[in-house]
């Protein structure tokens, strides 16, 4: 097990997996908590591994269904950096992955072929109802 902090781009996503070659190799969870640009640095790590499950703050300044992501780390102090739920649902969907559940920060996206997503129905229309769910049930909870 290995914790890492680092400032990390998109760009410098090859040379810390080059660095840390032997590590990475077999990562299960993946999981990235930026507050600027969570979304496309999760996108280039992926490029790169197959986690069983990827682990994302959802950000919820812009609602369902649009899709947002911060693409820049220079906010200018604004709470803008992250991505919402839309977006990590299409992005993390087209690479094979279904959410698993959510609370008030984060999701937990499972890959299809893991046998916790076969085991819970994560397709069709229940699956989209109960992430609708997930998503209002988030939306409507008092945060401290």
């Amino acid at each position: 097990r290995r914790i890492l902090n680092s400032t990390v781009s998109v760009g410098s996503v090859p040379r810390l997996l080059r660095t840390h070659a032997p590590f990475v190799r077999d990562v299960e969870v993946l999981q990235v908590d930026i507050d600027t640009v969570d979304g496309p640095v999760v996108m280039k790590l992926l490029e790169f591994l197959s986690p069983r499950a990827v682990v994302v703050e959802v950000r919820n300044f812009l609602p369902f269904p649009f899709r947002y992501a911060c693409l820049t780390t220079d906010t200018k102090g604004l709470a803008w950096g992250g991505a919402n739920l839309a977006y990590w649902l299409y992005e993390l969907g087209i690479r094979g992955y279904r959410l698993l559940r959510m609370d008030s920060l984060d999701a937990v996206f499972v890959h299809h072929d893991d046998p916790v997503a076969t085991t819970a129905d994560l397709t069709g229309r229940r699956h989209f109802l109960g992430t609708l769910g997930c998503y209002v049930r988030n939306m409507l909870k008092k945060r401290p």
